[in-house]
């Protein structure tokens, strides 16, 4: 009789005990236990029972007495295999009535949860709320409120967390041990710059208002996890690339990446992710989705973000759970079809679709004008145009110039200040709370500009601009994988206010909307790239097709097939001589000579590496499995460059024998933080030429390496590049052997 069970072992206390099964002998076969006559009446340990009747506790198993017998089998799975991103490793018990131990219902329930597994179509990008979306603005409202205001008074008494003897915070010791492994300076606080008494200045994209409810452990632990990543073979800045980071865990309990790009961490009751590039913590809602569990259709309350994230922490993913509902249902009736697990064929029960035999492409008769005849439109250029030269100075106005904007606030202040080098916007009053001494701010708005209302200003946009746009005669021939659009209707769906634009988001949806969507126009009003002095209307065109087919289907960033660029030129936009441009097929290849001079300290020596993060490196052996994929490369992928202390101050550039020559001197900018490692060079305009900008082109998902681009804009998320630079990082212009780099020129036809 089992007198007392240990957790780990599967019986009940007051269970009578048969005897065991060796290894993989017939269940049938029970042999009985024996107990001497000096022994009863005593208690044996499990152990000691084994020993006696030599019972491997690992291959044996112990036959109970029961009145009905049970028959288990153990799933182990993962959330991101069905479709969601999110990694969050579970098991789940399958257990049903049979006498036969040798039931092999398991089989058939295996054989469905691996059918049922879903490719991750999706990033966790896709699944986070936009900016301005109410439970963003309430949240940063809520923190910058009178009780936000009294926990960041409180936060600013903490003393030192460095401080041992003062402090005496037991976590101190992992937080240096985590710097010497690493090679990162006990000082080093490149994102946050926190010091006692409440001073942070954190980086230009950074919620600084947020900030101020952290202690001082969660701050180093993000100046840790940042420098972490600048430490790495391929630097990664955090302020562009995404990443979702645990700040409720010891920095040496949670990881600071995670092994599949482009998936969140586990998502548990009071877990705080922090994701960095976007300046914020995961809201409550967005951890919902990553569940599987779509906000809108729950009755909800006045939750707080605790409640909610603790709900979507404790819930269970629901593709998972509905995976294995289906399996334990289904695997009955699979059973009685097909007795023999290995001649199962789930293909045979795949629900066939209408137009399965089009291979996911985009089909004309698909569209909702397919067969219709339209009526007299007007033309795009002349439409927009027209709001152009009406709203395109109010645009710019009321766009975000400021970080504190960026939630649907307008700054009180009535000065913004813009960097003359890379076109950072920032507003007189957050000047004190981010980093901006490396930049050189200008005034772009004074107390005599009168800014329009931003809620006001998108309700006269909606009623200017057409809510329906129509792709005219000759696309489908003039760009491939618009095959089949001209009979689609592209519906205006959001209307977002961005930084220095308003863009608006036109989609065109298969089935007259309950399909997918097969492409989209996107056109932004205001000013079109940074630092540009004439604004206008940008019309961006990108079809879908190439990523939604089956058949080699394109995955990574998916680039414009069409654009329509319209300038302001004195009181209006000349539309005579606005044309469409398609992206060239076949982009031009090159090479230049690129040679750097006058050495400044690079990145890493800045975040605060020392010659420990390299010898680490060194020494590490990375395992194949992770580094087959990697792209082939002039460059070392694994270990630091010889010149990794330093950069270039000056990029000299020749080769280039086109008539719009990007050939010249390119002074590094001291601008850090935004743009992708601080890596900025700028040619100066003359009267003959242009001012072009050299950057690196983060990959924001940390699919690929990041491209170095010389561009007319100093921002990457104008799309304005003109040249790419194949397989280049600011090191190879100090050795000679590195200097010619081959390059690719980005045509508009």
């Amino acid at each position: 009789v089992v007198a007392e069970v240990p957790k780990q072992i599967g019986a009940r206390a007051g269970c009578f005990v048969e005897g065991f099964v060796r290894g993989d002998d017939d269940p049938n076969q029970v042999q009985p236990l024996k107990c001497k006559q000096s022994n009863k009446g005593k208690t044996l340990s499990l152990g000691e029972l084994a020993k006696k009747h030599d019972i491997d506790l690992e291959e044996d198993k112990l036959v109970i007495v029961k009145k009905a017998r049970y028959c288990t089998h153990l799933v182990k799975l993962d959330t991101r295999e069905y479709g969601l991103p999110q990694t969050r490793n579970r098991k789940y018990l399958f257990v049903w009535r049979s006498d036969d131990p040798e039931d092999d219902l398991g089989g058939y329930i295996q054989l469905i949860m691996d059918h049922l597994k879903t490719p991750l179509l999706h990033s966790m990008e896709a699944f986070l709320l936009s900016p301005t979306h109410d439970r963003i603005r309430r949240f940063r409202e809520a923190l910058r409120s009178g009780p936000g205001l009294m926990v960041a008074k409180e936060r600013a008494k903490e003393l030192d967390f460095f401080d041992w003897d003062l402090t005496g915070v037991k976590d101190l010791g992992y937080h240096v041990n985590y710097r010497e492994m690493h090679g990162i300076n006990e000082r080093a606080r490149w994102l946050t710059q926190w010091d006692t008494r409440g001073r942070r200045q954190v980086t230009p994209g950074i919620w600084p208002e947020l900030v101020a409810m952290w202690n001082m452990r969660r701050l180093d632990l993000i100046d840790c996890f940042s420098a972490g990543m600048v430490r790495d073979p391929i630097s990664r800045d955090p302020n562009h690339h995404s990443f979702t980071w645990d700040l409720s865990q010891n920095v040496h309990r949670t990881d600071a990446r995670k092994s599949t790009v482009g998936v969140s961490g586990c998502v548990t009751p009071g877990c705080e992710l922090l994701l960095p590039h976007k300046g914020r913590t995961m809201m409550g809602f967005e951890k919902l989705l990553l569940q599987g569990i779509p906000f809108t259709r729950l009755a909800l309350g006045p939750e707080s973000e605790v409640q909610l994230s603790d709900l979507a922490g404790n819930a269970m993913s629901v593709p998972v759970i509905t995976a294995c509902m289906l399996a334990g249902i289904c695997s009955f009736q699979l059973r009685r079809e097909q007795k023999s697990i290995a001649k199962v064929n789930l293909r045979n029960f795949a629900l066939s679709q209408k137009y399965d035999h089009a291979n996911g492409s985009v089909l004309a008769e698909r569209g909702d004008l397919y067969g219709a005849k339209l009526s007299t439109t007007k033309d795009f250029a002349e439409v927009f145009a027209k709001i152009c030269d009406n709203l395109a100075v109010d645009a710019f106005r009321c766009s975000v110039l400021c970080n504190c904007e960026s939630s649907g606030q307008t700054s009180p202040d009535e000065k913004v200040l813009e960097c003359s080098y890379c076109g950072l916007g920032i507003c007189h009053a957050c000047t004190s709370r981010h980093q901006i001494g490396s930049h050189s701010l200008t005034e772009i708005i004074t107390s005599e500009t009168k800014r329009p209302n931003p809620h006001e200003f998108e309700m006269k946009l909606r009623c200017a601009a057409p809510s329906l746009l129509v792709l005219g005669k000759a696309w489908e021939d003039t760009i491939p994988e618009a095959t089949g659009l001209e009979s689609y209707s592209f519906q205006l769906q959001r209307v977002d206010r961005m930084r220095g634009h308003w863009l608006l988001t036109y989609g065109a949806w298969e089935d007259h909307g309950s399909g997918r969507q097969v492409a989209e126009i996107r056109v932004a009003l205001g000013q079109i790239g940074a630092l540009q002095k004439e604004l206008g209307v940008a019309a961006y065109v990108k079809c879908f097709s190439p990523a939604i087919r089956h058949d080699n289907p394109k995955r990574g960033v998916l680039g414009d097939s069409a654009r329509l660029i319209l300038r302001t030129k004195g009181q209006s936009i000349d539309v005579e001589s606005a044309t469409w441009e398609v992206k060239g097929t076949k982009p031009t290849k090159s090479s230049l000579d690129i040679v750097g001079s006058d050495p400044t300290d690079s990145t890493r020596i800045r975040v605060g590496l020392n010659d420990d993060a390299a010898k680490a490196l060194k020494s590490h052996s990375a395992q194949k499995k992770f580094t087959k994929n990697f792209p082939k490369s002039r460059n070392n992928l694994l270990h630091y460059h010889k010149k990794w202390k330093t950069w270039p101050g000056t990029i000299d550039v020749s080769g280039d024998e086109n008539e719009a020559s990007v050939n010249g001197t390119y002074k590094k900018m001291s601008c850090e933080h935004s743009i992708v490692l601080s890596a900025l060079w700028r040619r100066d305009e003359t009267d003959d030429s242009p001012a072009l900008y050299l950057y690196l082109r983060p990959d924001v998902m940390r699919t690929d390496l990041d491209v170095a681009v010389i561009s007319t804009t100093p921002s990457y998320r104008d799309n304005m590049e003109i040249c790419e630079l194949k397989d280049w990082i600011p090191e190879n212009t100090l050795v000679e052997g590195t200097y010619s780099t081959n390059v690719r020129f980005l045509s508009w036809e």
